[in-house]
């Protein structure tokens, strides 16, 4: 079991570099310093999570088959994200464009942003698969970057011709994780 945690985590976070490094997300001439601030400290969480991973003393089975149910989770939202948008590719987080387009199928059907909950999904896997507490400080950092850009992208959307269809769409989704219950989201408000 801890061999197929191993390469579900080779598969996430190798799918999320190759999309990150120009083999899906299209990037800007000049990258913004939240882009580069992401780049750096993924990069620093990422080493962090190897070392947890290859340094285990004790791998229990149970949290070993949670853990690789995340990845899986991780990689089925993101590759399902990425095929919806393979006829128009997403710019990298962090990018200043107005939007021109909503995605409102695929797993956007339900939330609104798919690409960040799968890489949520992949932090907390590893958390789980080593039970290196420490590690939630990786889970926590790069939760705040999602967070940030995913605000940042929703507040583009509020200020861009598209402001009344994306406020229709805010009420049907959540924000990284399905309404519970059919519970609608509370109505957004212009940033």
């Amino acid at each position: 079991m801890y061999v197929i945690t191993l390469v579900l985590f080779v598969l996430c976070f190798g799918s999320f570099a190759w999309a990150m490094y120009g083999g899906f997300f299209l990037v800007s001439s000049r990258m913004s310093d939240w882009a580069i601030i992401l780049r750096l400290v993924s990069g620093a969480c990422a080493v962090c999570h190897v070392v947890a991973l290859l340094t285990v003393n004790h791998v229990v089975h149970e949290w070993l088959m949670a853990a690789s149910l995340l990845y899986l989770i991780s990689l089925l939202l993101f590759w399902s994200a990425l095929v919806t948008n393979k006829r128009i590719p997403l710019f990298h987080c962090f990018t200043e464009l107005v939007p021109d387009h909503i995605v409102t199928h695929g797993p956007y059907k339900h939330i609104r942003h798919p690409f960040y909950t799968s890489y949520t999904c992949a932090w907390v896997a590893g958390v789980i698969a080593t039970q290196q507490q420490w590690l939630w400080g990786t889970v926590f950092a790069m939760c705040f970057l999602y967070w940030k850009a995913a605000s940042r992208e929703e507040a583009e959307f509020l200020n861009s011709p598209l402001s009344a269809a994306y406020r229709a769409y805010m009420l049907q989704t959540g924000f990284m994780w399905p309404p519970i219950f059919g519970r609608k989201p509370e109505t957004p408000t212009r940033v």
